[in-house]
């Protein structure tokens, strides 16, 4: 018995196996890169754009390895099966190929886990390593000799023993390619972030090696000859069969190409990356750009050779994210990008004929005749044909007529025809979505009932619960909200405080803040994510300090108890937006420098409004649908946490509740999961349930200007929960407004108002000179440091000072000694404004 074969009988029995490390796995794989590298590459369940790092030796990984593994939990991280010569993920950068391998995955191997094992097992020539992909296995065999890539022949040799071996094994056919990308051993599948499964080395052997002719006489594998050279295609020859299939195929490529005028920059290279991978792409590029507002040859050539290098064409996904309506497309969620229609059986226009369009020369004979073809996927396909091939019409005069002849369907009457049917989380009077028996089901409010609903109907739509496998939280149980709710009901007020003590007690057991009355603040802080729907501003809490000060685990505690909670390491702006609006979801950021991901993503505006009401932000999805129908409005508010290395923008500190994390020697037991937090979160879910509908109790702000709207919900929290600590968070908020004067203290605009008050005996006529100002300010400062007149009056005028000229002309302000009183007080400047002096002319 081989020792592969051995392993599997033991791990089939339950009897302990040697443990193999994943460098041992590597150094197998990887004998020899001659100066190429090993790709790792991460990829956040949440967030489909790939992170991927090259390593030009073992030791050079070796030494990320602690950094790979923190990702484990979190991220999908994938292996560069094949060597790479170049930083880049793609098959022409794989010139080396050391084994072959194969997927048996749950998806589609006919057989359970098991028999998958089995199978490779009594596979004639026994695998080199078997890995346990977390819902499969991946098997690998090392190779004796290098084989070398040096043209397409020794691409379709490879990868004709790999498709043998996949057919042979029932493997997945799809991973026969050679920029494949496999699991790491010692990481984790996290298709459920709630539960994720180790990546694990099953069985290993390196010294079973092989020579690439046993495959080839075992399989009886056929190599496909390719020539040395293809005849060249001429730019106006018809388009080829892969074209017509994306065409016909694929709204967006449709559009993408008949209406080049209207095509972004991304759609554009996403037009491009689709065509990349396939013989003859780069004619036909051209060919779907010439009407593109920047096209020229030069630049279309530059596009297309950039996204031949890419990682890939350009996914289905992605064209949606940047605002394509794919909602309509009959391959959606089949394949995963346009460019997989080439490989898929696409029903090509080929019955115009039937049609006898030929003899109808008018255009309205031509068009009325497409108009009676029921389906508007074909309707498209035949309108190309037929402006391209047959009658010399532009596809834009058809379209138009088109749309003016095609039937309209008739639309159902009020009360009559079927109801409308969608997936949702949100809906006028929903508690939460909870599990129940297994399944998410609805926890609707019902006078003073609670009722557990596998679906709704509001307005004559009927909602569902999303799936399990979409929620991206640990659902709530349902039989325990319910126990907790009539728990609540009959003790009252108490049941309101011991929650609160409790959440209390839950922070200091997991955090190490730098004040007693933080705790209160965070308890509070999670029973406002409950209470949401009364509120104006919701406070964003944001944890800062250097590396290893707490801030992750702390909100980590937070999100884990917080209404729909979702930790996010990604700050793509689709994502946060969907997280924003279908789920309105309570978002831990913890990230190193917050500020510089968001502007990389675009998504500054998401996150500046997230701490208030009734903002809208606008994204415009369909653009294909022309001026005032192209654009969305999301409403991105939602209570936020944040965890940052890095200062956050100045104005995003306005809108936040800053917490210096303190360095601690406090040992904590607990350990900071979903499932430890989910008590909490069940009796979190029926107090909302419990006040749900039910005005909050009024107070006054706690402190003025913006840090009393976002404090106030809080307060009102520890209000109605445990109102004997409010002195204590009043207490807080003055704290915390002096921190803040002491910041305002420290900028550009309270040193400002300190060379007013400085200058104040230089006040003639009433006005104070811009220049005399500026020379106060400047006078201790190194010249290099020195501000100019113009930038002090610009930060005057932003302080609301008004304006006024000298005798001589030139600029001031006018002396108003209350206000400036105030803005004193408010940047916490010491030095005191006296009285207009009594000389007031020059």
């Amino acid at each position: 018995m081989s020792n592969v074969a051995k392993t599997c009988w033991q791990r089939q029995n339950n009897v302990e196996v040697p443990v193999t490390t994943v460098r041992q796995f590597l150094e197998t794989l990887f004998p020899d890169l001659r100066g190429g590298f090993i790709e790792i590459r991460a990829i956040h369940p949440l967030d489909p754009d790939p992170q991927s790092r090259f390593y030009p030796s073992l030791e050079a990984f070796s030494a990320e390895q602690v950094g790979i593994d923190a990702l484990a939990k979190q991220f999908h991280v994938y292996f560069g099966v094949c060597p790479r010569s170049r930083q880049e993920g793609t098959k022409n950068a794989v010139k080396l190929v050391w084994c072959l391998w194969a997927d048996l995955d749950a998806k589609t191997f006919k057989g359970d886990k098991p028999e998958s094992l089995k199978r490779l097992c009594e596979f004639p020539l026994t695998p080199t390593a078997i890995v346990d992909s977390g819902h499969g296995y991946h098997a690998y065999w090392r190779l004796k000799e290098l084989e070398e890539i040096t043209g397409p022949a020794d691409v379709a040799r490879i990868e004709a023993h790999l498709k043998a071996l996949a057919f042979a094994l029932g493997g997945d056919r799809q991973v026969a390619e050679l920029a494949r990308i496999l699991r790491l051993p010692g990481t984790h599948n996290v298709k459920d972030p709630a539960a994720p499964v180790p990546v694990t080395i099953e069985a290993f052997e390196p010294d079973r090696q092989y020579s690439l002719s046993e495959f080839t006489d075992l399989l009886s594998v056929t190599v496909p000859v390719i020539p040395h050279q293809q005849p060249p295609q001429s730019a106006a020859s018809d388009t080829q069969e892969w074209a017509q299939k994306l065409l016909t195929g694929c709204q967006f490529f449709r559009w993408a190409t008949t209406h080049q005028a209207e095509v972004s920059e991304p759609f554009w290279y996403a037009v491009a990356s689709n065509c990349a991978p396939f013989e003859g792409g780069r004619e036909q590029f051209h060919r779907f750009s010439r009407e593109h507002p920047t096209y020229s040859a030069k630049e279309a050539a530059r596009k297309f050779d950039h996204a031949a290098k890419d990682t890939g064409p350009h996914s289905c996904r992605y064209v949606q994210e940047q605002g394509f309506d794919c909602s309509g497309c009959s391959w959606k969620d089949k394949i995963t990008s346009p460019a997989a229609l080439a490989h898929k059986d696409v029903e090509l226009p080929g019955r115009i004929e039937a049609l006898q369009l030929g003899q109808l020369r008018p255009l309205q004979d031509v068009i009325a005749r497409v108009a009676q073809v029921p389906s508007a996927l074909e309707q498209e396909a035949y309108l190309r044909a037929i402006a391209v091939k047959k009658l010399g019409y532009s596809v834009g005069a058809l379209r138009q007529e088109l749309a003016r002849l095609t039937p309209k369907p008739e639309q159902p009457t009020a009360g009559g025809g079927s109801e409308e049917t969608r997936f949702s989380a949100v809906f006028p009077g929903l508690v939460d979505v909870v599990e129940h028996q297994g399944q998410p089901a609805y926890l609707v409010k019902a006078g003073e009932q609670l009722v557990i609903q596998p679906e709704a109907v509001v307005e004559g739509v009927r909602y569902l619960p999303p799936p399990r496998e979409q929620i991206p939280w640990l659902m709530p149980r349902a039989d325990e909200v319910l126990r907790f709710y009539e728990e609540q009901r009959g003790q009252g007020a108490a049941a309101d405080a011991l929650l609160f003590d409790d959440l209390r007690a839950y922070h200091q057991a997991i955090s190490d803040l730098p004040d007693e009355r933080h705790y209160d603040l965070l308890a509070a802080w999670d029973l406002h994510t409950y209470r949401l729907e009364p509120c104006l501003f919701s406070p964003i809490i944001c944890f800062f300090a250097v590396p290893e000060r707490g801030k992750s685990r702390t909100g980590k505690g937070m999100i884990y108890v917080a209404y729909r909670g979702v930790h996010v390491e990604t700050l793509r702006e689709s994502n946060l937006i969907r997280l924003a609006t279908h789920w309105r979801a309570t978002l831990f950021f913890d990230v190193m420098d917050l500020w510089k991901k968001a502007e990389r993503h675009q998504s500054e505006d998401v996150i500046l409004h997230r701490f208030e009401r009734g903002v809208r932000i606008a994204r415009v999805l369909y653009p294909e649908r022309g001026p005032h129908q192209d654009t969305v409005y999301f409403e991105p508010f939602g209570a936020t946490i944040i965890g940052t290395n890095e200062n956050v923008h100045h104005i995003l500190e306005t809108r936040a509740i800053q917490i210096t994390m303190p360095e601690s020697a406090k040992r904590f037991d607990l350990e900071v999961t979903p499932e430890a937090a989910r008590p909490l979160k069940e009796r979190l879910v029926a107090f909302r349930a419990r006040y749900l509908g039910q005005p909050f109790p009024d107070l006054l702000k706690p402190s003025a200007g913006r840090l009393g709207d976002i404090l106030k919900p809080l307060c009102q929290m520890i209000r109605l929960t445990r109102p004997e600590r409010e002195a204590e968070f009043l207490e807080l908020a003055l704290a915390l407004e002096a921190e803040r004067r002491m910041d305002r203290s420290e900028g550009l605009e309270a040193n400002i108002l300190s060379a007013i008050a400085r200058s104040a005996a230089e006040v003639r006529g009433g006005v104070l000179s811009v220049r005399t100002i500026t020379d106060a300010l400047n006078a201790e400062l190194p010249e290099r440091s020195r501000f100019s007149t113009r930038r002090v009056g610009w930060r005057l005028k932003a302080l609301g000072l008004d304006r006024a000229r000298m005798s001589d002309g030139s600029r001031g302000i006018r002396w108003n000694e209350a206000q400036l009183r105030t803005l004193c007080q408010k940047y916490g400047v010491g030095s005191e404004i006296t009285s207009e002096p009594s000389e007031t002319s020059a």
